[in-house]
């Protein structure tokens, strides 16, 4: 391989438009992400409720366990955690393939506007690099995020399901006790 006016030329024009799609893909990811960390799921929400609760809950502890619960199953529990990292993944993936895009696209000016080339091999390799992994990125990162996002929440959302059933079946357990005692 090796670098011509032609090539370096189409990387010129590729590589900032790349930059450019992956950009913008990149603040909708962390724009989302913010909006992650600020919902609150409510079997999160739920369990806080209920871990809170020492012995017999009252019956408005319950309401508020029980109204919480039913919005976190109405919605995709979110949580800061989980998603702060993946987060800082995504944004590191496109800060890298942002380096290399612009590490291509002044290679190739400088290429095209200095008599003395550098090693044309070299600057056709790093350019052919930076735009394909470029291309990969604004094509499956999108697939990427949306997998572990859901994979990381539908895990979370499970163990707070599960840890509220086993309080549920507690506190009938305690209210049967109390009922048999006053009998």
């Amino acid at each position: 391989m090796k670098m011509t006016e032609t090539y370096a030329a189409t990387i010129a024009a590729v590589a900032p438009v790349i930059w450019l799609v992956a950009a913008v893909e990149g603040h909708q990811y962390i724009k989302q992400f913010e909006g992650f960390a600020k919902l609150d799921g409510g079997l999160g929400q739920a369990r806080r409720l209920a871990e809170a609760v020492e012995g017999r809950a009252t019956h408005e502890q319950l309401e508020a366990i029980a109204s919480a619960r039913r919005r976190g199953e109405e919605a995709f529990p979110r949580k800061e955690d989980i998603f702060g990292r993946i987060r800082r993944y995504v944004a590191l993936a496109y800060l890298a393939v942002a380096m290399g895009l612009l590490s291509a696209e002044f290679m190739s000016l400088g290429w095209l506007t200095t008599p003395d080339r550098i090693n044309e091999q070299y600057a056709a390799w790093v350019c052919l690099c930076a735009v394909v992994a470029g291309f990969v990125l604004v094509t499956i990162m999108p697939v990427v995020v949306v997998l572990l996002t859901w994979a990381a929440g539908t895990r979370k959302a499970n163990e707070d399901y599960e840890w509220l059933v086993e309080f549920i079946e507690g506190q009938r357990n305690l209210r049967s006790e109390d009922s048999r005692q006053e009998t």
